[in-house]
């Protein structure tokens, strides 16, 4: 596999479905491509929010297929979750107090959520 793994991509190939990601995915996990997968890591942090969100759609098709090839990035994923990147963005009209009647188009955005766990106990006398 050539080492320039970006380049096959789907953003790179200027498609906007998920086939060449996950054909990558396949390729890589039938090649066991440790430094493709260095590559794709290494990447999750590119300016391109394109390019971040293709090598998170292929990593994680390979953890699906073969989770210890994922297994010496545990940190990398992890840093993921600290992200400041918006889970979703919309534009729309909204109106607030005092803003004209017929509204202000903005831009509205859901942040990703951070960590978090919930535990449940329950106990029958």
């Amino acid at each position: 596999m050539p080492p320039d793994i970006i380049a096959k991509l789907a953003t790179s190939l200027r498609r906007r479905d998920d086939v060449p990601n996950q054909l990558l995915a396949a390729e890589i996990v039938a090649n066991n491509e440790i430094d493709a997968i260095n590559e794709l890591v290494e990447n999750l942090e590119n300016k391109n929010k394109g390019i971040r969100y293709d090598c998170i759609k292929v990593l994680y098709e390979v953890g699906y297929a073969n989770p210890k090839l994922l297994a010496g990035h545990r940190d990398a994923f992890l840093n993921l979750l600290d992200s400041t990147d918006d889970d979703i963005t919309y534009f729309y009209a909204s109106r607030l107090p005092g803003e004209p009647a017929e509204g202000v188009e903005d831009l509205h955005f859901h942040p990703i959520e951070p960590r978090t766990a919930r535990v449940h106990a329950s106990w029958k006398f």
